[in-house]
């Protein structure tokens, strides 16, 4: 969202209906990344039984 909101107000100014783009001087905010479960031992084992044991 933030991004469409500086863009239109870069448009804005660009068109000169605003003098002073105000979104040039705030910084975007900063998002938490997720961290991806990773595979343990038995799971690569447990995916390729199971492979099998559907068909």
């Amino acid at each position: 969202m933030f991004k469409k909101i500086k863009k239109f107000l870069s448009w804005c100014e660009r068109e000169e209906y605003i003098k002073v783009n105000v979104a040039t001087k705030v910084e975007a905010p900063k998002v938490p990344r997720k961290l991806l479960k990773g595979f343990n031992a038995e799971m690569p084992k447990e995916t390729y039984l199971g492979l099998w044991r559907k068909s």
